[in-house]
C-alpha cells in the first residue's frame, strides 16, 4: 500500500521489531513524492538501508500545510 511518511514511519518502527517477518512499504519519501507530509524526510542510506526515526512519538513531525495542500475534503463528526 502507498503511504504517507505517518504510515511509513509506523511501519518502520514495526519492523525494526525482533522476530518481525512481513514489513510493509520500507522506501524513501523521494520514491513515491515530491515532498512528503513529514519532517525530517524518509532517505535511503547509501548502503541501502533506512534508518529508523528517533525523535519523539514516531520520530517525525507532520507538516500541517502539507497536509491541507494534499486534503481533498474535509468533514467534522460530531459525537
Amino acid at each position: 500500500m502507498l503511504e504517507s511518511g505517518i504510515g511509513r514511519a509506523h511501519n518502520l518502527h514495526i519492523a525494526s521489531l525482533p522476530n518481525f517477518k512481513l514489513p510493509s512499504d520500507l522506501s524513501a519519501s523521494k520514491r513515491y513524492y515530491k515532498e512528503d507530509l513529514i519532517d525530517p524526510p524518509i532517505e535511503l542510506q547509501r548502503d541501502g538501508t533506512i534508518k529508523v526515526p528517533k525523535g519523539l512519538g514516531i520520530g517525525v513531525n507532520p507538516v500541517e500545510e502539507r497536509i491541507k495542500r494534499a486534503t481533498l475534503r474535509e468533514e467534522a463528526f460530531a459525537p
